[in-house]
């Protein structure tokens, strides 16, 4: 029975490494497409991109971090955790993309669509290389 334990918690623990890694190659690829949209189009829209992709990244960052805070309490994660933390991550998401359109007033539309999709991407690009990480 102690076996199985140990193993789970192996499980977690490489669970989470690769979360960090997916997060991590997630704000790697944000950031070379803002290098991208600085050297085509300027750095509004470098600055656009990175505002983009920043407003799926941070509340994805805080979502990882709270279930990892779950997974280590008594008892573990429980599946309202994980729902409960993936819609603030989504009303937080709109909220960051709402603030930015209405502050940024040299906001560039193309490039912060890019740096959004190359942030909701990264998750998929990531976890298919997972091995390599």
């Amino acid at each position: 029975m102690r076996d199985e334990g140990n193993g789970f918690k192996q499980q977690q623990r490489q669970n989470s490494e690769v979360l960090t890694r997916v997060l991590l190659l997630q704000w790697i690829l944000i950031l070379i497409t803002g290098a991208v949209c600085l050297v085509f189009a300027g750095s509004s829209a470098a600055l656009s991109a990175v505002l983009g992709g920043a407003s799926c990244a941070v509340p994805s960052a805080w979502f990882a971090w709270r279930l990892k805070l779950a997974t280590r309490r008594a008892g573990g994660a429980r599946v309202t955790d994980f729902f409960v933390g993936e819609a603030v991550k989504l009303a937080s998401s709109l909220l960051l993309m709402l603030l930015v359109a209405v502050i940024y007033k040299a906001l560039v539309w193309p490039a912060f669509i890019a740096g959004l999709i190359v942030a909701l991407k990264s998750y998929g690009f990531g976890l298919f290389f997972k091995k390599s990480l």
